[in-house]
């Protein structure tokens, strides 16, 4: 967590996408509970379930980006 912090206060973008199969106990613990806790306006996280989320995630958090250039 301490270098995520590091890099997006030197990024313009950063973040973490974790794939987690949807209805998957397999996969009890996550670190996006972890980073999730990271409070930083060029970090964010994606949770992609199924393999139909993997580009719309991708798009999110890239247009969160553009978002924040567009208004500064």
């Amino acid at each position: 967590m301490r270098t995520a912090k590091e890099l997006a206060e030197v990024c313009n973008l950063i973040g973490y996408g974790e794939i987690k199969p949807l209805g998957s106990r397999y996969y009890e613990s996550s670190m996006l509970n972890i980073f999730r806790r990271l409070d930083a306006d060029n970090f964010q996280t994606v949770l992609i379930e199924r393999k139909e989320d993997i580009w719309p995630s991708f798009k999110a958090f890239l247009a969160k980006d553009r978002g924040r250039e567009q208004g500064a």
